[in-house]
């Protein structure tokens, strides 16, 4: 038998080419396996969104704005000495009177340059943060002010009559069941949340004073819970400038006296499932159907 004998294996030119790209790729993909990317070393500007309702306290799996998880942030940039500025990028109604109230304090426990870019809302308790912050840039119509308190809540009775279910009432303080949804209130617990609700508004206005350079009577005038537009605002004194993000980023830039910079964003982790299974939560609808007090 007779067997033809194979000719030497011969590389065409591109076959050697593929080859060599191919060598070339797996070269450097070890190389960036074992090194990691290059780490840009520039200063930071560094972007805190605050958005949806307002709350005390932390969870993971809302999109609205909680004041542990800002507080962390702003922690995080005050440590980071690549962080030189940070801008509040606000887009929220407001919230719990607690929850503006900590992160008002954190930021002025901050000790860097920090800027508030408002976009289409910052009211209410978001106007009570923004004001704590070095610049304030809104745009012409974005909506905010809206400055003053509200205890509202729903309530019951008048559903329970229509069903002839009685509220038994057992408490061991005249107090103690003031704004329960069940009943309605008397004329004492009227007043004596009214006067709440007036103590608070006035750490509110005291609080903008004290930030805007302004006087209290001149704020009390505009505490009247009415939304402004940017460009009101502005002529009211409740905001520095009119602008969006390039504007605000080149505030904190020029506060924070940069040349070259980054632009990096607080982006919250949360996974598809996380969306579909826990992206609604109850905070609003409890906020709505018991007591207590709002900003």
């Amino acid at each position: 038998m007779f067997f033809k004998s194979k000719k030497p294996f011969k590389d065409t030119w591109w076959k050697k080419a593929i080859r060599i790209f191919g060598y070339i790729v797996a070269t450097l993909t070890v190389i960036l396996l074992v090194t990691g990317a290059p780490e840009d070393t520039r200063d930071e500007v560094r972007v805190i969104p605050i958005t949806g309702a307002i709350f005390s306290g932390s969870d993971s799996f809302s999109s609205d704005t909680f004041s542990d998880e800002v507080i962390a942030q702003l922690e995080y940039a005050q440590n980071n000495k690549q962080i030189k500025a940070v801008i509040l990028e606000i887009d929220s109604p407001g919230g719990t009177v607690v929850g503006s109230r900590e992160i008002s304090n954190a930021i002025e426990d901050f000790d860097k340059p920090i800027v508030t870019w408002m976009r289409e809302s910052a009211a209410s308790g978001a106007y009570w943060i923004a004001v704590s912050t070095e610049h304030i840039v809104a745009d012409p119509a974005t909506s905010t002010g809206s400055i003053g308190v509200t205890g509202s809540y729903l309530q019951f009775s008048g559903l329970l009559d229509d069903y002839n279910v009685t509220y038994e009432r057992l408490v061991s303080g005249e107090y103690k069941d003031t704004g329960s949804p069940f009943k309605e209130l008397s004329q004492q617990e009227r007043d004596l949340i009214q006067r709440k609700i007036n103590l608070i508004n006035n750490m509110f206005i005291e609080h903008i004073a004290t930030s805007r350079g302004l006087s209290k009577s001149y704020i009390r005038g505009l505490a009247t819970g009415e939304i402004f537009l940017g460009v009101e605002a502005l002529d009211k004194k409740l905001i520095d400038s009119l602008g969006g993000k390039k504007e605000a980023v080149g505030i904190a830039v020029e506060l924070a006296n940069l040349d070259d910079y980054q632009i990096t964003k607080y982006e919250k982790s949360t996974s598809v499932f996380d969306k579909l299974f826990f992206g609604k939560n109850d905070n609003e609808l409890f906020s709505k159907t018991s007591f207590g007090l709002r900003a």
